[in-house]
């Protein structure tokens, strides 16, 4: 992103909140193999990861 001409804080911001969220949306690959090996459900499991429950 440097060679394109970003400024390095908008090149660290981008990358540090995309690096927090990719492992949610979409559901992650591991979630969804694992949803198909288990029988459950891919959305359940998509939801829990965004608001789990206590």
């Amino acid at each position: 992103m440097l060679r394109n001409g970003y400024s390095r804080r908008f090149a660290t911001g981008l990358s540090a909140s995309s690096s927090l969220i990719a492992p949610i949306m979409p559901p992650s690959i591991p979630a969804v193999i694992y949803a198909g090996l288990a029988a459950a459900s891919t959305g359940a499991l998509f939801a829990a990861s965004v608001v789990p429950r206590f």
